[in-house]
């Protein structure tokens, strides 16, 4: 078992969360939360952006009938609807609360009184790209939206499959530092398969090998870790079939990773533990242009760590995630990232007595053999873009393309049997893989809240995918 010490640093703005916290969820439910708020006045198109950070609170408004508008100066402890009030007061700007959402609307002040009389202006709800998942999407432990559930950003209450979202704060709770680890503890159904060994998990008794980030299916096949992702998305059962014939019977597993955004938070984190276990990461990133249009991250992290008598009782990884956004319009985004990672593992050749003790012969070094120390070593280089656009209110297109080449070298003695035995066989194996990937995928989106007053909606989602692989050994 492995006792970790995590040290984070959070820069402008820091979250604690203990055990009181769980016992008071009821009173905060029954009320709106009190937040502070230090918002300066400006352009409303970005001081908009800047509320939504700090309230965690959706807000719906057409961009370009905000842009130009100046709003108020907001400072102090108050609910995130007090607080937009005091924004939008006398800017020509009101504000409007859906009923059944709940969700917070921005109109220009005659189609707000529009809303409140209950006319068609007030039916209207406006939508953000449906494959765009911004961060107030996940809050706490809690996902409103998922993008696997079938292509396009959906609420969770509208996805008629079975789908679970691990979030970031939830990934961070559990002190996990791969996916195996995370979903395991955390997502009924779902094990990993053979330790921290890449994109592997049994998912309701079906083989789960190749997972999609972003929605684009790709493999690892050394150890990856958590420091680059801020959600793991897992949908359960045949409809995984969505994402092509990779996708296995009993799931598919989504990691959404992080990207560029603006006001970002940056963040140191390390960690100490038991059993040489030593970890860090560091997430910075910020914003250039005028307006903010383009945004850029850094995502680095190492993991070092044995584990004597357990599956893999070595595991070195290195990871960094350099990335791009620019924001072409306000219905246009590009996004570019890298991700070059090195791992280094070692099968366990260690043995356990009855009482549990480790065999002083079979120590974490392995018997005196002279090929003793074969360490397995994995590279992998990811290349993603994803390309987004609105058409008009009903229709969305996003191009999402992926390329990736890697290599293993397989050098490894196993230990057949971790019980006590008389005798122990090691069973020696040497392989070198490589493997190159592309991913392609077009994506069309077709959107209509609802038909006249019908209540009668529509959402269609046409793919068209191209996925190529080429392995040798």
């Amino acid at each position: 078992m492995v006792f970790s010490f995590p040290v984070r640093l959070i820069c402008r703005g820091a979250r604690w969360l203990g055990l009181g916290g769980l016992a008071a969820l009821a009173a905060v439910a029954a009320e709106p939360a009190v937040r502070t708020f230090q918002l300066p006045a400006g352009e409303a198109e970005q001081t908009l952006r800047q509320f939504v950070e700090q309230a965690s609170q959706e807000v719906v408004y057409w961009v370009d009938r905000v842009r130009g508008v100046q709003t108020n100066p907001v400072s102090g402890a108050m609910t995130a609807a007090a607080a937009l009030e005091k924004m939008l007061a006398e800017t020509g700007l009101s504000l409007s609360r859906d009923e059944t959402s709940g969700a917070l609307t921005i109109h220009p002040r005659q189609a707000g009184a529009a809303a409140r009389r209950g006319g068609v202006a007030g039916r209207e709800v406006v939508r953000l790209s449906p494959y765009e998942v911004s961060s107030g999407a996940y809050s706490g432990y809690v996902a409103s939206r998922s993008f696997a559930g079938g292509k396009t950003v959906l609420k969770l209450t509208d996805v008629p499959q079975t789908l679970q979202v691990v979030t970031r704060d939830l990934i961070d709770d559990t002190g996990a530092i791969d996916p195996n680890e995370v979903l395991s503890k955390i997502v009924p159904g779902v094990s990993g398969f053979s330790g921290p060994t890449g994109v592997n998990a049994i998912i309701r008794g079906f083989r789960a090998q190749n997972w999609s980030v972003d929605g684009a299916t790709t493999r690892y096949l050394g150890m990856i870790t958590n420091f680059n992702f801020d959600a793991f998305e897992v949908i359960k059962g045949p409809a995984s079939v969505t994402f092509g014939p990779f996708a296995a019977y009993g799931g598919y597993i989504n990691m959404v990773p992080k990207k560029p955004r603006r006001n970002h938070l940056n963040k140191a984190e390390t960690s100490v533990g038991t059993d040489n276990f030593y970890s860090g990461m560091i997430d910075v990133g910020d914003e250039a242009g005028p307006a903010g249009d383009l945004q850029y991250r850094l995502v680095a992290g190492f993991v070092d760590t044995d584990r004597p008598g357990m599956n893999w009782d070595f595991n070195r990884v290195q990871m960094v995630a350099p990335s791009v956004a620019y924001d072409i319009s306000a219905d246009s985004r590009v996004t570019v990232r890298f991700e070059f990672s090195h791992t280094d593992q070692k099968f366990s050749t260690t043995a356990l007595d009855a009482t549990g003790r480790l065999v002083e012969s079979f120590a974490s070094q392995g018997p005196a053999l002279s090929d003793m120390n074969r360490v397995n070593r994995d590279d992998n280089r990811l290349m993603q873009l994803v390309f987004t656009h609105r058409v008009n209110d009903a229709w969305s297109m996003r191009l999402n393309l992926m390329g990736g080449l890697g290599k293993k070298q397989f050098n490894q003695l196993h230990l057949v049997g971790q019980a006590a035995a008389a005798d122990y066989l090691l069973n020696p194996f040497q392989a070198d893989y490589r493997w190159k990937n592309l991913f392609v995928d077009y994506s069309v989106s077709w959107l209509v809240p609802e038909i006249g007053s019908t209540g009668v909606s529509n959402h269609l989602v046409a793919s068209a995918s191209l996925d190529h692989w080429d392995i040798t050994y």
